[in-house]
């Protein structure tokens, strides 16, 4: 699993991706933390196959996303039937929610980081996982 981390509106990102080649992310974890701050924001499960699941620490809320699929696409609009194209839509429910993350976890192999999401998911308020626990690894 290939790591980076880059900013972006304010917000650092440390991104974990499994890559299927050069061009196509089938898996990925992202860990979103605050400029300047200490504490989690938020975690991101990232599935090729199902979706997108952000899961917000200080509301202890998950927001799921699914892939549009191509009959779907077709069906929102005529030029969609000659330029379809997957899309996310803002919806899912709790079997979803864990497909992806069972997807994107099945790639992650950093045990520490693993058992910590477990642990914060269980404890949300309290901070299991900080930006100490990215400084240990190094980018690619």
């Amino acid at each position: 699993m290939n790591y980076y981390k880059k900013l972006k509106n304010g917000y650092e990102w440390f991104i974990f991706e499994e890559r299927k080649d050069l061009d196509h992310v089938r898996a990925g974890l992202s860990f979103i933390i605050k400029e300047n701050t200490r504490p989690l924001y938020s975690i991101e499960f990232y599935s090729s196959l199902h979706g997108i699941t952000t899961w917000f620490r200080k509301e202890d809320k998950f927001q799921i996303s699914t892939w549009e699929g191509e009959d779907k696409a077709k069906s929102l609009s005529g030029l969609n039937y000659h330029y379809t194209g997957e899309f996310l839509t803002a919806s899912g429910n709790e079997d979803l929610k864990l497909k992806i993350m069972e997807d994107a976890l099945s790639f992650f192999k950093d045990k520490i980081l693993k058992e910590l999401i477990e642990a914060q998911l269980e404890n949300p308020k309290d901070i299991m996982i900080a930006r100490e626990q990215f400084l240990r690894i190094k980018e690619d």
